[in-house]
């Protein structure tokens, strides 16, 4: 697939649900906007997740870079063996292979905005902390 123009819409885009997390009351969803195995694009993978309250992402790493921007409600960012507080308009870098993660103790959603500078974000290799 060659680099195209790509414009949509965030609505547009249905939600996906992580399978090994089915276990969970409040379960994390994912919108996948950018990425070369949904889009005809490289270099750059891009896509929302939304936590309900009382929700999280495990603590995590991998290789590649990740931003967050955060869009809506308040949470908590683990960095390395730091948590701390996020709230709408917060901006994180995460470097690679550092230890990360996200939780909401609000009482609504949380939604961050990722970016990833690689091709797929399939291709992302996820190692539990």
């Amino acid at each position: 697939m060659s680099d195209q123009p790509v414009h949509h819409n965030e609505a547009d885009v249905e939600w996906e649900l992580d399978l090994e997390d089915a276990h969970r009351e409040a379960r994390v969803r994912t919108r996948r906007l950018l990425s070369s195995d949904v889009t005809p694009t490289s270099g750059v993978s891009v896509g929302t997740f939304e936590m309900p309250p009382g929700s999280a992402n495990d603590p995590h790493h991998h290789e590649p870079p990740e931003v967050y921007y955060v869009i809506e409600g308040s949470g908590e960012v683990l960095l390395d063996e730091e948590w701390k507080p996020l709230s709408k308009g917060d901006v994180v870098f995460i470097p690679g292979g550092i230890t990360h993660g996200t939780r909401n103790l609000g009482n609504g959603p949380c939604k961050i905005f990722w970016a990833f500078p690689v091709d797929s974000y399939e291709g992302i290799e996820y190692f539990m902390d």
